[in-house]
């Protein structure tokens, strides 16, 4: 859960990032303006226009996990995409850590686009706040606007590339 001790002082502290939810709990919604903010900053997304970015936000959702809990797990079938709103997210594959995710970064972009099993495991590092993009959301948005598509699998093959010349021979 969210800290609403932390989510009032950034409330009134200029222009805030969240906003109570309207239902009666600690739930917090992120403002639509910022939610767009993230995603379009999100290198997966950043090659696409405004318009398409607003179609990915609108079949967005937002979810909390508490430190330890595991998001996804290495070899699992589900295919939903993840940001990370804040918070930090720990990635293993074959029980070795891999790297350690926050805010802006994403996971999940290979099961989502290719239907295939989850190459690692994450877990919650700290509280953790995610945009969650599922995939069978995703499949009805490409086949209304497929750019969409094209634009993902050519920021997915420039990191694919971009890693493999950092890593080492």
């Amino acid at each position: 859960m969210v800290d609403l001790v932390s989510v009032w002082r950034r409330s009134h502290n200029g222009a805030s990032a969240w906003r109570r939810s309207p239902i009666a709990s600690a739930t917090v919604a992120l403002r639509p303006e910022v939610k767009l903010s993230l995603i379009r900053n999100t290198p997966l997304f950043s090659q696409c226009s405004r318009r398409e970015v607003q179609q990915i936000g609108s079949i967005t959702d937002q979810e909390e996990h508490p430190a330890g809990t595991v998001v996804i797990r290495e070899g699992d079938a589900t295919g939903d995409l993840y940001v990370v709103v804040e918070g930090a997210a720990e990635v293993r594959r074959g029980g070795r850590k891999v790297r350690t995710l926050g805010i802006g970064q994403c996971f999940g972009e290979l099961a989502l686009l290719t239907g295939s099993a989850r190459t690692a495991t994450v877990t919650a590092a700290t509280p953790l706040e995610l945009l969650r993009f599922r995939r069978g959301d995703f499949d009805k948005l490409l086949q209304v606007s497929p750019t969409i598509g094209v634009k993902l699998a050519r920021s997915l093959a420039q990191r694919v590339e971009s890693d493999a010349r950092a890593a080492p021979l």
